[in-house]
């Protein structure tokens, strides 16, 4: 259990590993609480029992992990749950955390998978019981790394990391291989560690202390930077 301070902020980073890009459907869920400084308090992971099964896992573009989850369900490293149980557990994770902001990479699509998945099993209604501030942490990585420093551009250019279009990529990956300098990193695409990743960026974001549009934008295009 956290000792709660209710002076501080707390934080909640979340991930969703889904079959679809247009019509996700969740199957791995994973969060951290959090502060600010990127210190855990907890961690959580869940396949969903609806979603996680060999027929939908055959859709899913990371369908080669299913040896991995096998072998982490082995393990213990995770649990497979209803969904509906598992936003339970989400819920009472949250319940008491003062000045609770929640966020997610590219968090729009997250948000579209939570309500996708709740709607194909026919949970109505709000999936959070108390509100909460929201942050995309893709926007405010790359408003306070990505585009203010020449180092984040000269990392990219240098890699050879640029998108099709000529733009900076700004992916959770490149972005946390930036900040380790390390080129070898690959993610591993399941939601739990790829949520330890975002908290890691969301703290390292704070530390520039540059202005940035706090909650979620409806795309991030506007933020894009050619590279010079």
């Amino acid at each position: 259990m956290i000792k709660i301070d209710k002076r501080k902020n707390y934080y909640m980073t979340f991930d969703t590993e889904t079959g679809s890009v247009a019509d996700p459907k969740i199957y791995d869920i994973g969060w951290v609480i959090h502060d600010k400084d990127g210190n855990i308090f907890e961690t959580h992971s869940y396949l969903t029992e609806e979603f996680y099964t060999p027929q939908y896992m055959k859709t899913a573009y990371f369908s080669n992990k299913v040896s991995m989850y096998n072998e982490m369900l082995a393990k213990n490293e995770i649990t497979i749950k209803p969904f509906a149980e598992i936003i339970k557990i989400l819920n009472a994770s949250i319940a008491e955390l003062p000045n609770l902001t929640i966020g997610a990479y590219n968090m729009s699509f997250d948000l579209k998978a939570l309500k996708k998945t709740a709607k194909a099993l026919g949970i109505k209604g709000k999936l959070l019981n108390r509100s909460a501030k929201t942050q995309d942490i893709r926007s405010l990585c790359m408003e306070t790394i990505c585009n203010p420093h020449k180092s984040y551009e000269t990392f990219i250019k240098t890699n050879q990391l640029l998108t099709p279009a000529g733009n900076l990529s700004t992916t959770a990956e490149n972005v946390f291989r930036y900040m380790m300098k390390n080129i070898e990193f690959i993610e591993d695409h399941t939601a739990l560690s790829d949520s330890l990743i975002e908290t890691a960026l969301w703290s390292y974001a704070l530390r520039q202390h540059k202005k940035y549009e706090k909650g979620v934008p409806k795309s991030t295009f506007h933020l894009l930077k050619k590279a010079e």
